[in-house]
């Protein structure tokens, strides 16, 4: 496959941390989303600063807290390489105390809310042969960062945390790259769910790698749209 969606950032190794770090409160707000929790952007914030909230869940707290120590491990390592066991450890510590299981790959089925797809249980060899081929085609770091995320997403590797472990990998490659990162704001987020879903159904990379390109990839913090106070479907 061709490059068609160029990078749109070329930052580096420090710019791309020091975004990393800037965007450190939204993105763990963003993973709430994605998991449709009804917790506050200011409450996320207040909750990563050690304060009490009442109008968390326990069950809140804890994604959260472990969505910080995730981009803990990310921030501190960005160069590691992206395998199967690298993504086996960020979900271990994502998903940590939320699931029967984390960290490793699951061994029943699962079902996806709103979608009639079913992912297979994933088999190591051919989940390792899918991640080879993933990499191998010839696109953009920005590009690869977003199939990433919708592989890791549809593929539901794990029993829980799948959204979120994807979020984190696909921005991982991109920081590495110093290619801004991946996240959703304001009015995009809109339209976020149901071109997951036809991506889900269909399999088709193409509506969903341009919907998440043209309005997911950001370089920088954008002051004047400040995060929903409320998750959006």
């Amino acid at each position: 496959m061709m490059v068609d969606l160029e990078d749109k950032f070329h930052l580096t190794r420090i710019e791309s941390l020091n975004l990393a770090k800037a965007m450190w409160d939204r993105t763990v707000h963003f993973g709430m989303i994605m998991e449709n929790r009804n917790v506050t952007f200011p409450d996320t914030q207040s909750i990563l600063r050690g304060i009490n909230t009442p109008d968390a869940t326990e069950k809140d707290v804890q994604s959260i807290l472990n969505m910080r120590d995730a981009w803990k491990i990310v921030v501190k390592k960005i160069s590691k390489k992206i395998d199967l066991r690298y993504i086996c450890g960020i979900n271990r510590v994502v998903a940590y105390n939320e699931s029967s299981a984390w960290g490793v790959l699951r061994d029943g089925g699962v079902k996806i809310s709103g979608c009639v797809y079913r992912p297979a249980i994933p088999e190591k060899g051919n989940v390792i042969r899918e991640l080879d081929e993933l990499f191998a085609i010839t696109e953009s770091d920005t590009q690869k960062a977003l199939r990433l995320f919708l592989w890791t997403a549809r593929s539901q590797l794990f029993f829980d945390g799948n959204k979120r472990t994807a979020m984190i990998i696909a921005n991982k490659h991109l920081l590495h790259y110093g290619r801004g990162m991946f996240f959703l704001e304001g009015q995009s987020r809109k339209n976020f769910v149901s071109v997951l879903i036809e991506f889900y159904e269909t399999n088709n990379y193409r509506p969903a790698l341009d919907y998440l390109y043209q309005n997911g990839i950001v370089g920088k913090i954008s002051m004047s749209d400040e995060p929903d106070s409320k998750p959006r479907p």
